[in-house]
């Protein structure tokens, strides 16, 4: 039931009579402690745990700011068992060698399964791995809940190597997707994240870029911390998006504020996202890849289809560093601006 509402359940409102034999003893041992609120401890639809409240100092009823309030407590509750189990299996798994070999597991299990179908864009990423596990991420959040809404694309680039890395990805990711499910806004989700990463791991920062795409005004409203600025070829020509005033990592400083930027999509447009792996990949003479043979790479390549795009920009790369060993991850998104519009509702 906890999991199926996937909302704070005040006791008074249940019907015990509903519930199945096991529910309703559950249910009178937690009337006779005096609980009056049950709100789940899950994450993604896993139910970790029951956050139980009891009767309030002032003998009122649970207010809506109660209810919120005790739902950030669960979902940090959540979090926190949830990293406590992770790292908990990589500490007993991580031995020698296979320390390498789970960082690297736990990078590709969170980039998303399948690119998700989105109105009026196309979408294809990419991650190229280095030698030594890195930290870089991307995924793509309905916070409307589904995917015809507008939707947060997250770019992300962890400091540190292996597990550690991995670690502060997973709750950066964690930690992100909590906020923008409450407040999708970019400078509100990098704000509270910022706070809560900082709290987590002292001298380890995120680099992030939090892309909120609206699919209805064809906006881009996004903030940047610690990420290269994306990339839009327009009229044959490479730029980068105008900069956020505010660019710090998160988990940096504790108290940063940032702000956020609006950009406005045309039909045609091609964005590219992404790590500093792909512009500082380095030759064997040490030399950067840099942002000037990007903007080439990404224009030439421009009118492909966007797997082939990719694979050409990655080739680019490739002939560039001629077998240069890497130390960071390349990771990069491409978006190109279609132009449709979503269907009506109801529409086949």
């Amino acid at each position: 039931l906890l999991v199926e509402r996937d909302a704070p359940v005040p006791l008074r409102d249940l019907d015990a009579w509903a519930l199945d034999a096991p529910s309703r003893s559950f249910l009178k041992a937690q009337l006779e402690r005096g609980v009056r609120v049950l709100v789940p401890v899950a994450t993604r639809g896993r139910l970790l745990g029951v956050l139980a409240a009891g009767e309030k100092k002032s003998e009122e009823e649970f207010h809506k700011e109660d209810l919120d309030n005790l739902v950030t407590i669960a979902n940090q509750g959540a979090l926190g068992l949830e990293v406590a189990a992770l790292h908990e299996q990589l500490t007993r798994r991580a031995e020698g060698e296979r320390d390498l070999e789970i960082a690297r597991d736990l990078q590709v299990s969170l980039f998303p399964r399948e690119l998700p179908r989105i109105a009026g864009i196309e979408l294809y990423g990419v991650s190229l791995p280095a030698k030594v596990v890195g930290g870089d991420f991307y995924d793509f959040l309905p916070v409307d809940g589904g995917f015809d809404g507008r939707v947060a694309l997250v770019v992300g680039d962890v400091s540190g190597k292996s597990i550690p890395a991995s670690l502060l990805m997973v709750a950066a990711k964690e930690i992100v997707y909590a906020r923008a499910m409450q407040d999708p806004e970019p400078s509100t989700v990098f704000r509270e994240s910022n706070r809560r990463i900082y709290e987590i791991k002292r001298r380890m920062f995120v680099s992030l870029g939090y892309f909120l795409y609206d699919p209805l005004q064809l906006t881009l409203h996004y903030s940047i911390g610690g990420q290269p600025l994306p990339l839009v070829v327009r009229g044959g020509e490479a730029v980068e998006l105008p900069a956020p005033v505010s660019r710090l990592p998160l988990g940096a400083l504790r108290d940063t504020t940032y702000d956020a930027k609006t950009f406005w999509l045309r039909k045609g447009d091609l964005l590219l996202f992404y790590t500093d792996g792909l512009n500082e990949a380095m030759s064997v003479e040490n030399a950067y890849f840099g942002d000037e043979r990007l903007k080439a790479s990404l224009v030439r390549h421009s009118a492909a289809p966007l797997p082939e795009m990719a694979e050409e920009i990655l080739e680019d790369i490739r002939q560039f560093t001629f077998g240069a060993e890497q130390s960071d991850d390349a990771t990069f998104v491409l978006l190109r601006v279609t132009g449709a519009k979503p269907a009506p509702a109801g529409s086949v």
